[in-house]
This record gives C-alpha cells, sequence and structure tokens, in this order.
C-alpha cells in the first residue's frame, strides 16, 4: 500500500511539473514600485559642501562618516515599512519578548533566522505631524538603538523572512 501511495505522489508530481511548464508561458511578470520622496535642504546642503573650499569639503566628509556610522540594518514588519518614514525608539524590549516574537506561532524558527537570540527588539512609535494619530510598531536589530533618538527608513528594503512578514531594511539615525 505504500508502495501505490509513492507511486501516485510520483505520478502527481510529474502532472504538476508538466503544468507548470505549460503554464511558465502564460506567466506575467509583476513589477513594484516606491516613490521616495525627499526634501529640498539635502540637495542645497549637498550643493553648498561641494561649492566651499577645502575645508568644507573635510567638514562634509566628516558629515557622512558620521551618517555611515549611525546607519544599521533593522527588521520592520512589512505592513509597518514606508521609505523615508521617521521612528521615535521607546523602549527596549525585554529579551524573552524579542525572542518570542521572532518565533513562529508553532515557537518553531524560521530558516533565515536560526538564533532570535541574536536581536536586540524595540518599540517605536511614527513621528508625523501633530494631527495625525503615531503608530506603534516593534524593531529588531543585532545592534543597538538609542531610546529617545530617531531613525528613518532607506529605500533599500528587501524580504527578510514571509512567514514572519518581515523586511530588512537600512535605519539612518536623524535629529527629531
Amino acid at each position: 500500500m505504500t508502495a501505490d501511495w509513492r507511486t501516485n505522489e510520483t505520478d502527481e508530481s510529474d502532472e504538476r511539473a508538466d503544468a507548470s511548464s505549460t503554464d511558465t508561458a502564460n506567466q506575467r511578470t509583476v513589477a513594484a514600485s516606491a516613490v521616495i520622496v525627499g526634501s529640498s535642504a539635502s540637495i542645497e546642503k549637498r550643493t553648498d559642501a561641494t561649492a566651499g573650499d577645502d575645508q568644507s569639503s573635510a567638514a562634509s566628509t566628516a558629515e557622512a562618516e558620521v551618517e555611515s556610522n549611525s546607519s544599521q540594518l533593522v527588521l520592520i514588519p512589512m505592513t509597518e515599512y514606508r521609505p523615508g518614514l521617521t521612528l521615535r525608539v521607546v523602549e527596549r524590549l525585554p529579551a524573552p519578548i524579542a525572542v518570542q516574537l521572532l518565533r513562529l506561532p508553532n515557537d518553531e524558527t524560521v530558516p533565515v533566522l536560526e538564533r532570535p537570540d541574536e536581536y536586540t527588539g524595540y518599540v517605536a512609535r511614527a513621528e508625523v505631524e501633530e494631527d495625525l494619530v503615531r503608530s506603534t510598531t516593534v524593531v529588531f536589530t543585532r545592534e543597538s538603538l538609542e531610546s529617545g533618538a530617531c531613525y528613518t527608513f532607506e529605500a533599500d528594503a528587501q524580504v527578510f523572512s514571509s512567514p514572519l512578514h518581515l523586511f530588512r531594511a537600512t535605519a539612518r539615525r536623524v535629529e527629531c
């Protein structure tokens, strides 16, 4: 009886392979896009830095080094990520809670995240205009984020884990 079941399974997988090869011609390409909004202030700052003398050039280089040091990879829920979104870190999560949030509901780990205890979790609140409701979310990083500091998400998000619904993105520290 086991042999018959395996034979049927092989036949079914062969049928699926045949169907998928005929469906390949019928597949459509799907594209996603992101709109990135910048400010003229960042353009003006760049123009001023390049138009100045060697001293201003050295200052802009130092600023770039500080900026690159303040960028780090974070994990953020897919539903919360928006390029340019600024979050203020409210508080660090206790380690057991962060680990539990990085596990599946059945307490298993996902292959890409075999050691969830390597990540620190933080509660963060969106910094938006005063009249809008501020959303609260959780972000995770292998590095540390400063409580009370603000971080803006770059437009480089990639899927980190579909089962956990997490993107991996660069967060750059900014003034609040």
